[in-house]
C-alpha cells in the first residue's frame, strides 16, 4: 500500500495538506474508507512517514504487476523446467 497514492499527493505534503487529501478521498470513494484512514495514520504518524519515505525508493508495484497471475488455492503451476547445472574443479 501507497499512501501517496491513494491520498494523491506528494511526499513533501503538510499535515493539512493531507488532512485535506483524506476528506477528499473519501467524497470520490476511489479508495475504501479502511485504505484511506490506513494512509492517513501512516503519514500523520513522523515514524511511519520516515518509513514511508524511505521505501519509496523501493517501489515494487510495477514490478508485482508483471508477475502471472497466481494459481486459485489447492491447485500447482506448473513446475518450471530446471537447467541442468555442471560444477567444474577449477583446481
Amino acid at each position: 500500500m501507497n499512501p501517496y497514492r491513494i491520498l494523491d499527493i506528494d511526499p513533501g505534503a503538510s499535515r493539512r495538506e493531507i488532512l485535506q487529501a483524506v476528506g477528499r478521498a473519501l467524497r470520490e470513494r476511489q479508495h475504501s474508507i479502511h485504505e484511506v484512514a490506513t494512509a492517513q495514520r501512516e503519514l500523520t504518524d513522523p515514524l511511519r512517514r520516515a518509513t514511508h519515505d524511505f521505501l519509496q525508493i523501493i517501489d515494487l508495484e510495477p514490478m508485482l504487476e508483471r508477475l502471472p497471475p497466481m494459481p486459485p488455492c489447492g491447485e500447482l503451476a506448473p513446475a518450471p523446467a530446471l537447467a541442468t547445472l555442471e560444477l567444474g574443479d577449477d583446481g
